[in-house]
């Protein structure tokens, strides 16, 4: 394996990691969140900091969030060192985005400490998760049909596309009340293998790499 493969390879583990981590704290969060918003309503009202082992459970898992995309964001730097200049271009759109989501997700987190303010960090959050995942979208779009992608990478980042597709709707749909966050749980479990799928096809592609 050529010098070049081998951190073409190491840089999509450090994806893969971020992309497990961030996805399965991510699918816990919304439980432990929905229990949070009553104990911090109850220590708030109390005048209070909300220190009950919920409330710890959610800010590490928080953490964890935002330290998966970090990880991300890192394999992301690293794999854009070992793309062709043409591909570079839509990896650097992939940094940007995932920067944004670092964002919301931090405002998420800072603001859970201020009372009746969660909501706030929570919508801000949205939007940018929202405006990441089109310019994700934008990106694999871009990788898929770029001739010096390889081939099987290519397959992958069609296959990432599609995932971009279903967690944009399902931010979307869960602005809708009740069913909305049963349908984005639905979705996201769907998107979160499909982009399983699709980082390990373009880390198998390190072997086309020269």
């Amino acid at each position: 394996m050529t010098q070049k493969a081998q951190m073409w390879s190491n840089s999509i583990n450090s994806v893969f990691i971020g992309v497990l981590l961030y996805s399965i704290a991510g699918a816990i969060y919304p439980i432990f969140s929905f229990f949070k918003s009553f104990t911090k309503l109850a220590s708030a009202l109390q005048g209070k900091v909300d220190t009950t082992p919920i409330a710890i459970i959610t800010y590490l898992l928080l953490a964890a969030i935002i330290f998966g995309y970090y990880l991300y964001l890192k394999g992301l730097t690293d794999f854009e060192k070992v793309t062709e200049p043409a591909d570079s271009k839509n990896v650097k759109s992939l940094r940007t985005a995932t920067i944004l989501v670092l964002i919301g997700w931090g405002l998420v987190f800072l603001f859970g400490f201020v009372p009746f303010a969660g909501w706030v960090g929570k919508w801000i959050g949205g939007i940018l998760n929202i405006v990441a995942y089109i310019l994700m979208l934008l990106a694999f779009s871009g990788l898929k049909t770029s001739s010096t992608f390889p081939t099987v990478a290519r397959a992958g980042a069609g296959m990432l596309f599609v995932a971009m597709i279903l967690l944009l709707c399902a931010a979307v749909l869960n602005w809708i009340p009740f069913i909305g966050g049963i349908l984005n749980i639905i979705i996201s479990v769907v998107a979160f293998i499909m982009v399983i799928m699709g980082w390990l096809k373009i880390k198998s592609a390190s072997a086309e790499v020269a």
